[in-house]
């Protein structure tokens, strides 16, 4: 099976954990789906959407950010070791 999306490693989620604390800041959870929407709209608009019909609507949004943010960290970090070898 040919791999689309990239292995989070460990190492690569200490650069997120300081984002835990922002579980529960609306304003940050706002301004981060604010910036996927330039850049994927349509994940946004999931995250958005899914939450709203989730009992914890915050946790949720948070949730999605994070597999998000997790996602595009090991991206770029794959990126990057590919470009120095």
């Amino acid at each position: 099976m040919e791999k689309y999306l990239p292995v989070v490693k460990k190492e690569t989620t200490f650069s997120l954990i300081g984002n835990l604390q922002n579980a529960d800041d609306v304003l940050y959870i706002e301004k981060k789906l604010k910036e996927i929407e330039e850049v994927n709209p349509i994940i946004s608009t999931w995250i958005r959407s899914f939450s709203k019909i989730n009992k914890n609507k915050l946790i949720t949004a948070y949730c999605g950010l994070m597999v998000y943010e997790l996602l595009y960290s090991q991206a770029e970090a794959d990126h990057m070791n590919e470009e120095f070898q």
